[in-house]
């Protein structure tokens, strides 16, 4: 079976100057700073609700917390962008324990050089919700800022917000700017390799052979 699955990927070639174990190493170290940067969006963000009590301070005003649901969405995205991450460094750092020189069996494993259509997809996919993430966190705190404090300025400042219950929370600015810049940075960097998946499918043809395919099967219905 796996014989069938590799005989089918689209002819892959390689510079002379770069072995594939070189390229593995380089693409685990790209999943290994996509792991570090979304866990400081979720940690972050999920330590602004703890200190608020289930809270979110994203499009907060002088009345009320935002949305729970904003805070939540950003956490959910980022924990599922972490799980993939760390589910194809798993595999290339197995991959790569267990070397072969086949480099149409590496494709099986998440290599860049044989991308397939459906993981594509799902990448594709996370650039739009990894876009979608950035923006409320930025939009997010900067309502929160503009509300509570008439600027981002102030709300670096050591003044803080008071809860309810007293307290004066004053960490909420870095936590909240931390999970920003992460968001941000992830959303980069996954485009990046995304844009290069895309110019890796398109010079394979594996997309208007995908698409030759489907517009075939539509016709035979």
């Amino acid at each position: 079976m796996a014989n069938n699955c590799t005989d089918k990927l689209p002819p892959i070639k390689l510079p002379s100057w770069l072995s594939e174990k070189w390229v593995m190493s380089m693409w685990i170290g790209s999943f290994s700073i996509l792991v570090i940067l979304s866990c400081f969006i979720f940690i972050p963000v999920a330590i602004t609700m703890t200190d608020t009590d289930g809270n979110c301070l994203l499009y907060a005003d002088s009345r009320e917390f935002g949305a729970l649901s904003v805070c939540s969405y950003c956490v959910a995205i980022a924990v599922i962008f972490l799980s993939v991450c760390c589910l194809r460094l798993t595999l290339l750092i197995l991959k790569l324990t267990r070397f072969s020189s086949k480099i149409e069996e590496a494709a099986l494993w998440f290599s860049i050089w044989g991308v397939h259509i459906a993981i594509f997809g799902l990448d594709l996919l996370l650039v739009l919700l990894l876009l979608v993430s950035s923006c409320l966190l930025s939009a997010g705190l900067s309502r929160m800022c503009e509300d509570l404090f008439k600027g981002r300025t102030l709300c670096a400042s050591e003044y803080g917000i008071e809860l309810s219950n007293g307290d004066i929370l004053k960490t909420f600015y870095l936590d909240l700017t931390m999970a920003e810049g992460a968001a941000w940075m992830t959303f980069v960097y996954w485009s990046m390799i995304v844009a290069l998946e895309s110019l890796i499918l398109w010079k394979n043809e594996t997309i208007v052979n995908t698409a030759n395919q489907v517009l075939s099967f539509v016709r035979r219905k």
